[in-house]
């Protein structure tokens, strides 16, 4: 008995991970447009725009993006250290919101040879600055598969979300592969289409009915 208070005690003492800040994530690819979107749907709405006394984002996110093999995060960090210098990954984080309103979007680059100027993080060379909205909680942000060193629509991806400069929770190692877009019609094409059906039905009925006519006639 005393075993399992001591054991309700200890366990009682030991902190507690907070959950995830978010409910769901993708990466969706239009082949036509040769972009992905990539969306998060967050349980309340994140401050993107202001920081902490420490200068870092009160809520802020990163997708590690990688053509090649799944576990981008755990790939751009040996290829950070110079173990898979041939591989590529593109790093977006949302902590330069606060200074350009924007994404910034780098390539994680080989740290035992690359020199040049590095972006937030300090992964690697900065490639472009991307614009994010919100549709109620759920943000989302579309980049061109070249941006993601890609060509064939798939890659794998994993996101970190954070909140006032921690990781909240357990949320690194949410991993990710991208999904090709189905080719839906529009609404206005699908109306369209259900009329043009119509108008053939109806024709195919009024020639019908002529026909019958004219026979009625002749005989």
């Amino acid at each position: 008995m005393r075993f399992f208070i001591a054991l309700l005690a200890a366990s009682a003492a030991l902190p507690t991970l907070a959950a995830d800040p978010f409910s769901g994530y993708s990466a969706v690819v239009d082949p036509l447009a040769q972009t992905a979107t990539f969306s998060i749907e967050f349980l309340t709405l994140p401050d993107l725009g202001s920081t902490v006394p420490t200068g870092q984002p009160v809520d802020s996110f990163v997708f590690w993006v990688d053509p090649d093999a799944p576990v981008a995060l755990d790939r751009a960090q040996s290829h950070h250290n110079g173990i898979l210098p041939d591989s590529r990954q593109t790093f977006i984080a949302s902590d330069t919101v606060p200074l350009t309103g924007q994404l910034q979007a780098s390539w994680v680059q080989d740290d035992t040879t690359y020199t040049g100027p590095k972006g937030v993080g300090g992964w690697g060379s900065v490639q472009s600055y991307l614009d994010y909205g919100f549709v109620g909680n759920v943000l989302s942000f579309t980049v061109p598969l070249s941006l993601l060193q890609d060509t064939d629509g798939t890659f794998y991806y994993t996101l970190a979300v954070l909140h006032e400069g921690g990781t909240v929770g357990d949320t690194f190692g949410h991993d990710g592969v991208s999904v090709m877009a189905s080719a839906v019609p529009e609404p206005e094409t699908l109306w369209l289409m259900f009329a043009g059906l119509a108008g053939v039905a109806w024709y195919s009925a009024f020639r019908r009915s002529q026909g019958s006519s004219h026979r009625s006639a002749a005989s």
